[in-house]
């Protein structure tokens, strides 16, 4: 397979990922839907044929691997931004052995943390997106975050 019919795969499965991950999404933070999948299996009101438990699962497992993939993808795009910063036009993208072994343990940590915490998380996103604040402690939130990482940046810029 040529790099263009990879890369139309990878799109197509991203797209695939993120449809299934809304879904399930949506229905866990609107508490229609419980977030652990054993729990939703046993619900024989939505599961009554096997190909509504692979729908199902299909759902689940996007939904749980947001806590690895997400993570993963973030320091993708930083280690290959530094390499190529580091190196120029020229320099390769690949990571080293080290790196790629740092990006697996932080993502795998990462899901284990957002297991752990899955429902203090979902119970905190509910009621911050329909409780008193109407969504506007999440914006407050997130632009809190957004001023975090600019002012790090800032101070990383500084040591070097």
């Amino acid at each position: 397979m040529d790099e263009d019919g990879k890369a139309e795969l990878l799109v197509a499965g991203f797209f695939l990922w993120l449809v299934l991950w809304a879904y399930i999404s949506g229905e866990i933070v609107r508490i229609e839907a419980s977030p652990w999948l054993w729990e939703a299996l046993r619900n024989k009101q939505t599961v009554r044929s096997f190909v509504d438990q692979v729908i199902v699962v299909f759902s689940y497992s996007a939904f749980y691997l947001t806590g690895f993939l997400f993570p993963y993808w973030l320091t993708s795009i930083y280690l290959f931004w530094r390499r190529s910063e580091a190196g120029g036009s020229g320099y390769p993208g690949s990571l080293s052995d080290n790196q790629r072994f740092g990006r697996f343990c932080l993502s795998l940590s990462t899901l284990l943390l957002f297991l752990i915490f899955l429902e203090p998380i979902v119970t905190f996103v509910n009621r911050v997106c329909y409780d008193t604040w109407n969504g506007w402690m999440l914006l407050g939130l997130a632009m809190a975050v957004l001023f975090a990482s600019l002012a790090y940046l800032a101070f990383f810029r500084l040591s070097d």
